[in-house]
């Protein structure tokens, strides 16, 4: 009797949710939900009513390592760059899709010798039936910092590889170390780095600095969003008064903004950590690197500042590599 006294004047959808709630079937049920396309347009997706689904799945597919090679801050050209870029290439084979290396095209010594390596490792590669593919990536305005990262981000975009790593030639990595780093990076992140030492850690989410966030010594990046801004040409170091370098806190901060739910920032430390050659005999090349180690937090705090962006946030986490 309550039904037939209420139904008129009611509307259809208020009758059908009453009737969905009396039969309970409320929280059982999807509900189409109109979304509207890029264009306007409308569409049903499906919604699970009274469920909040969160989705961190690991980002998967292909994966290029990348890395640059040159010589303006070292004081002889002895071939010791070129020897631990062979020893990058045969330990990233063991975990990557395909390999990129940029180089100074201005340096026709350089490119020469990284050519040759190259191709000695090839031809061993596929002797030994184990062949990971090899880009030499010859670069023609290097500038001062990002030119080179973006070059190879185009590149990994090219090949439609789903991860792009950054990689300095000193570091060394093991493949089940990778494997670690990249369950980090899901579809909720953007960037997962190492911890390597001159970095700041203690574990929890902290607000992003150039002395805590991952660097591109080691550090794995979304391609698809990566490729939305790369690496900004504020970091460098165009403006004057504004030191380049710490290309990743700039670049993090932006995607942050724009994309908060979806470009998360991750350092990672691993146990057992990586080994970073930074025990260097030439003096140049230690005070270059000395000099850049303690400007990072500076340098990013003024790129940030100058674009104006919000504080950008990096979680901190500890992994005991299986």
């Amino acid at each position: 009797i309550f039904f037939r006294a209420i139904m008129p004047l009611m509307s259809a959808e208020m009758i059908r949710m009453l009737l969905a709630f009396s039969l309970g079937l409320a929280f059982t049920r999807y509900a189409p939900t109109p979304r509207l396309n890029r264009n306007g347009s409308s569409q049903m997706s499906k919604v699970l009513v009274g469920t909040n689904v969160a989705s961190t799945h690991p980002i998967n597919g292909p994966m290029v390592t990348c890395t640059r090679i040159h010589r303006k801050n070292a004081k002889n050209a002895d071939g010791k760059d070129v020897q631990a870029l062979k020893r990058l290439i045969s330990q990233a084979a063991t975990y990557s899709d395909h390999i990129s290396i940029a180089v100074d095209e201005a340096d026709s010594g350089l490119l020469k010798e990284v050519q040759l390596m190259v191709d000695g490792v090839r031809t061993q590669m596929a002797f030994e039936k184990a062949s990971v593919p090899i880009t030499v990536l010859p670069i023609s305005q290097w500038g001062n910092f990002v030119a080179a990262l973006n070059a190879l981000l185009m590149h990994a975009a090219s090949l439609e590889a789903s991860v792009i790593c950054y990689t300095s030639v000193e570091l060394e990595m093991a493949a089940s170390q990778v494997k670690a780093l990249r369950s980090h990076l899901t579809d909720d992140t953007v960037v997962v780095g190492a911890l390597v030492p001159g970095m700041n850690f203690s574990p929890g989410r902290h607000v992003l600095n150039g002395g805590n966030s991952p660097w591109n010594t080691f550090a794995l990046w979304s391609v698809t969003k990566l490729a939305q801004v790369g690496f900004l040409s504020i970091s460098e170091g165009l403006l004057k008064n504004i030191p380049g370098g710490v290309e990743e806190g700039a670049t993090i901060a932006l995607l942050q903004m724009l994309q908060p739910s979806t470009s998360g920032c991750k350092l990672v430390d691993l146990d057992p950590s990586p080994h970073w050659h930074t025990d260097w005999t030439d003096p140049k090349r230690l005070q270059w690197h000395q000099e850049k180690m303690q400007s990072k937090v500076s340098r990013t705090m003024s790129q940030i500042e100058t674009l104006n962006l919000p504080d950008a946030h990096v979680d901190h986490v500890r992994h005991v590599v299986g």
